[in-house]
């Protein structure tokens, strides 16, 4: 079973919960993690935390953009710029004592 699940972690991008699923496995997602870790020819990547933007997506933010571009000289007065910076007189948050 380990080598199966070896060679199916190894074929793709797959997690340990959809090989636990699609082997019909017994054992916990985390000891399949734990096998798939100990070995030195599987490399762990971190998964990106964004969604793949299709050809549509990517049009409407072009449009967005294009409508929210400011003009110079015409509209400057509307824009307000402040600091965002907060500072804590006691302490850092949540760590307040009386």
């Amino acid at each position: 079973l380990a080598r199966l699940l070896l060679r199916k972690a190894a074929s793709g991008d797959y997690t340990a919960a959809p090989l636990k699923i699609e082997r019909n496995c017994k054992c916990s997602t985390r000891t399949i993690r734990r096998l798939l870790s100990g070995v030195d020819a599987l490399i762990y990547t971190k998964m990106e935390n964004t969604l793949a933007l299709t050809a549509v997506h990517k049009a409407h933010r072009l449009a967005w953009e294009k409508r929210m571009v400011v003009t110079p000289q015409t509209d400057w007065e509307r824009i307000i710029f402040f600091d965002e910076k907060r500072f804590n007189q006691d302490g850092p948050e949540g760590l307040q004592s009386y």
